[in-house]
C-alpha cells in the first residue's frame, strides 16, 4: 500500500465512521507494514475510537493504558493476546513498536500524554478539546512542530455532512 493510498483510505474511513487518526507518512513504507497504536484512556470513548480505527487495514492496537485496571484489562482482551495493558501510559510510550497513540483520557489530561508522545516520536490522535487551556494547546502544537509529529484532534462533527 502506497502512502497516498493509505492516507486516502484513512480519510475515507474517517468520513465514513466519524473518526480516525492521522499518522506520519514517513512511518508507512509498504504494504506489509502495520501501524501499531497505543490507546491512552480505555473508557467508553477510547474503546469506540479504537474499534473504529482497527477497521482500517494494517492498524493494530498493541498497548492499552488506563489508571483503572478493569478498563485497561478489558481493552487488552479486545485488542488481542499480543497487546499489553499498563496503568502508566509512559510505559507504552517507551515501546519502540508503538507508532502512534490515541488519547481518550478526561479532558484535563489531554496535554501531558500528547506532549510526551511527541517527545517519544509518536504521532497522536487526541479527542477534543485539544487542551484544557490555550497554554496547553500551544504547548501541544509546539511539541508537534519541535519533534516533527502529527497531531489530529477529533472534530468529526464540524465536517460531517449533517
Amino acid at each position: 500500500m502506497r502512502r497516498r493510498q493509505f492516507l486516502k483510505h484513512v480519510a475515507q474511513t474517517a468520513a465514513t465512521v466519524s473518526t480516525m487518526s492521522a499518522f506520519s507518512a514517513e512511518r508507512v513504507i509498504g504494504a506489509n507494514d502495520r501501524v501499531n497504536v497505543a490507546l491512552i484512556g480505555c473508557g467508553g470513548r477510547g474503546k469506540l475510537v479504537a474499534r473504529l480505527m482497527r477497521e482500517v487495514p494494517n492498524v493494530d492496537f498493541v498497548a492499552m493504558c488506563d489508571v483503572y485496571d478493569p478498563s485497561a484489562n478489558s481493552a487488552k482482551e479486545w485488542a488481542g493476546p499480543m497487546a499489553k495493558a499498563f496503568r502508566d501510559f509512559r510505559k507504552a510510550l517507551e515501546m519502540k513498536e508503538v507508532d502512534a497513540v490515541v488519547v481518550a483520557t478526561p479532558d484535563h489530561w489531554h496535554a501531558i500524554p500528547t506532549i510526551l508522545a511527541c517527545q517519544a516520536g509518536k504521532d497522536v490522535y487526541v479527542e477534543k478539546p485539544l487542551g484544557h487551556t490555550i497554554r496547553e494547546g500551544r504547548a501541544m502544537v509546539e511539541a508537534a512542530r519541535r519533534h516533527k509529529r502529527v497531531i489530529q484532534t477529533g472534530m468529526q462533527h464540524r465536517s460531517a455532512p449533517h
